[in-house]
């Protein structure tokens, strides 16, 4: 195992046809969501959501339910409203009615709430992060306060400062 020329010292690598070609990232699987790397997205695996869809199909033909049902299903889409948190405005009917049932027996959903659900459905597809958009140099939070009183708003970091349209 003697070296005899210079050609033996270069490493046999596959070598990328263009200037910056690289493989594209995997897709995988942590912490109950489905990274994408190749689209730099984040998201509910699309089976968890095509299984919530089901579920909440068969719920609103049936329109009945008991207490703990509605708050697994809830559960169900904080799970997946998680990485795009504005969603979650549209359960707000849901969020109250199943807060005012009792433990015990099945209850007749409202229509109000059966819509909440339907519309949060149908925003699934929208239930995820794009980890490539650009981040706004100013950031903006609210509290839930009924007089809406509470507001800040201060600039990031230049680290942060990734200035782009999502402003």
């Amino acid at each position: 195992p003697y070296v005899t020329g210079a050609n033996d010292l270069q490493p046999q690598l596959e070598m990328a046809l263009q200037p910056g070609a690289r493989p594209p990232l995997p897709r995988f699987r942590a912490w109950g969501a489905g990274f994408d790397g190749v689209l730099g997205e984040v998201a509910a695996p699309l089976a968890r959501r095509r299984q919530l869809f089901n579920i909440l199909r068969r719920l609103c033909l049936v329109r009945m339910a008991t207490k703990c049902m509605l708050q697994q299903v809830q559960g169900f889409f904080a799970n997946a409203f998680g990485l795009n948190r504005s969603l979650f405005a549209l359960l707000h009917h849901s969020y109250v009615f199943t807060d005012g049932l009792d433990d015990k027996g099945w209850h007749c959903v409202p229509v109000p709430g059966l819509e909440d659900l339907w519309a949060a459905a149908m925003h699934l597809p929208f239930a995820r992060a794009d980890l490539r958009r650009p981040l706004c140099p100013v950031l903006k939070a609210t509290d839930a306060t009924p007089t809406g009183g509470g507001a800040c708003r201060v600039r990031t970091s230049e680290k942060c400062d990734r200035t782009g349209p999502s402003c």
